[in-house]
């Protein structure tokens, strides 16, 4: 995912020195070799792909506006790439009062709501219910290979990390990742799409995660411009579908648009996300 988020961005941290760069670019490829030496090269490749866009700090300016701040929502831009817009159209505390409108243009970049103070408890409200329409190019990529891969809309769901469900490659790779990332850094992403290919309706692995993350496409780029598309997941379902297991806690919900490989123009709103129990 491109598509790495937080509240503890590792930017502040890296900025410090050049040496200490240095020294995480090391320990990066000492666990990327070992792991791949141990148990083979995908989540190691996944691992240091991840862990080197950490190294890469934004510079760009602020990209969310002031309402969506106040509300509680963050964002992450990505060195040498122009920012996509997040608006808050419709304001409201809650995110089922809330609707914002991304634009990207030739852009890329995520805003996230960490749930922090509004926790998620996917055992007493698993439905997701949310809405979305578009505006302007219907992006149509490969949301299953790594570059080229633009899409009109990303929502993402981000879960802790948990000990006892990790792999050894990710209790190698995790002292460094919280290092950059703190300790709330996530261990397990699921991904609802508006996008093109593959033209699959079940789920596919992110491959930039490999199976630490799965991904599914709910509308294709086909869809009426400038309609409401509503959708509904059991998004407690989904996980334990993918990952044999109940998830660990939620820990924030993300957005985002990707049009700069394909120089594309878009606008797309996202509202009335809410959790239910049925």
């Amino acid at each position: 995912m491109a598509q790495q988020e937080r509240d503890k961005h590792p930017c502040e941290h890296c900025r410090n020195s050049d040496m200490e760069i240095k020294n995480y670019i090391f320990q990066i490829f000492r666990i990327f070799f070992h792991a791949s030496a141990m148990q083979g090269l995908c989540l190691a490749r996944a691992c240091l792909y991840l862990l080197l866009m950490m190294l890469n700090p934004s510079s760009l300016s602020a990209s969310i506006d002031e309402q969506m701040t106040a509300t509680g929502w963050k964002e992450i831009t990505f060195d040498g790439h122009v920012a996509n817009h997040f608006t808050l159209v419709e304001g409201a505390d809650e995110l089922s009062g809330q609707e914002i409108r991304l634009h990207s243009r030739n852009s890329v970049s995520v805003a996230y709501f960490p749930f922090e103070l509004r926790e998620i408890d996917l055992g007493a409200t698993p439905i997701l219910r949310f809405q979305w329409r578009r505006f302007g190019d219907a992006v149509s990529t490969d949301l299953s290979k790594k570059g080229g891969d633009d899409r009109i809309l990303s929502l993402y769901f981000a879960f802790a990390y948990d000990p006892k469900r990790a792999s050894l490659k990710e209790k190698l790779s995790r002292p460094f990742l919280e290092a950059k990332q703190g300790k709330d850094a996530p261990a397990r992403l699921l991904t609802y799409l508006w996008g093109g290919k593959p033209a699959t309706d079940d789920w596919f692995e992110n491959p930039y995660t490999g199976s630490a993350g799965y991904m599914k496409i709910l509308s294709r780029p086909h869809e009426a411009e400038g309609e409401w598309l509503s959708h509904e997941v059991n998004l407690l379902a989904d996980f334990r579908q993918l990952f044999g297991y109940s998830p660990s806690p939620l820990l924030y919900l993300a957005i985002s648009a990707d049009t700069d490989d394909t120089k594309s123009s878009l606008t797309s709103h996202l509202r009335a996300i809410r959790f239910s129990a049925e």
